[in-house]
């Protein structure tokens, strides 16, 4: 997922920073790096906000996903 199109997620959720932040319990500077393209978005983000998309509304976040995000910088 490319940080435009999950920019786009999140407009078409009608939702914000915060409410992904409160959703996947992590810290905000973490979903900034993947807006700023520092770090890629995890699979399972990605997927998650797709299958929210085409149901209209935020899903229940995946359980398991690296909250850190360390292991997806971008070279």
């Amino acid at each position: 997922m490319t940080p435009a199109r999950f920019s786009d997620c999140l407009a078409r959720l009608g939702v914000d920073i915060d409410d992904i932040v409160k959703n996947l319990e992590c810290d905000p500077a973490l979903i900034q790096t993947w807006i700023n393209a520092e770090r890629r978005i995890p699979l399972a983000i990605s997927a998650w906000l797709e299958t929210s998309v085409r149901r209209g509304r935020l899903t229940n976040p995946p359980r398991f996903w690296n909250r850190g995000g360390y292991s997806h910088r971008v070279s």
